[in-house]
């Protein structure tokens, strides 16, 4: 039970024991506000607003025990008429942090095994396009080194030109290389794989 200001008037033992409080005396008084976690605060004030004002509300939230400790709460609240005539809240409080974290092992799951597929379509994909640019890209450069090792004498700008167009067949081999091994790989190092497509005209 608290009171419009959200200070704790009466706390079963079974709510002392979630928030690591020792006795009621302990917590008589102090606001719930303090023990309820920062990121579900202001939630929380506006649920004790809405009760106080003679709603019926429940909520899913975070606590930080006395000790630290944190737990995922689920409580139905209703207004309460006090001693002084005011409408404060009364609460059936469950701990659910189990709860929760089974469900969000589910989606990590789910997650991970979508993730999976995608990687897997990747690499089929990868696979294919990759067959078909190796193939064209291997006779360019066998052109390319044929011509650069050839008798025939080019002017210096031409040899220059095949030497750029050389490059960027490497180039385009590290990319392929690349997908394949994202394709491959769950924890590939993004730094080692996407500077291959940066231009470089050099």
């Amino acid at each position: 039970v608290v009171d419009k200001e959200g200070k704790i008037l009466e706390m079963n033992d079974r709510g002392l024991g979630l928030i690591q409080a020792e006795s009621l005396k302990e917590v008589k008084g102090v606001s719930v506000y303090d023990i309820v976690h920062e990121d579900d605060r202001q939630s929380f004030v506006e649920l004790n607003e809405k009760v106080t004002n003679g709603e019926k509300v429940s909520l899913i939230f975070k606590i930080r025990g006395l000790k630290g400790r944190e737990l995922y709460m689920e409580t139905y609240a209703a207004p309460i008429r006090l001693p002084s005539g005011e409408l404060g809240q009364i609460a059936v409080t469950n701990d659910i942090t189990e709860k929760i974290l089974k469900e969000r092992e589910l989606e990590r799951q789910k997650a991970l095994s979508l993730h999976q597929a995608k990687l897997a379509s990747i690499g089929e994909l990868a696979a294919g396009v990759g067959h078909e640019i190796n193939n064209p890209l291997a006779i360019i450069k066998g052109y390319i080194n044929s011509i650069l090792k050839g008798d025939h004498k080019l002017p210096e700008k031409y040899i220059e030109k095949l030497n750029r167009i050389d490059r960027a067949t490497d180039r385009i081999t590290r990319i392929v290389k690349g997908l394949r091994t994202l394709s491959r790989s769950d924890d590939f190092n993004e730094e080692e794989f996407f500077p291959v497509l940066c231009i470089d005209d050099s």
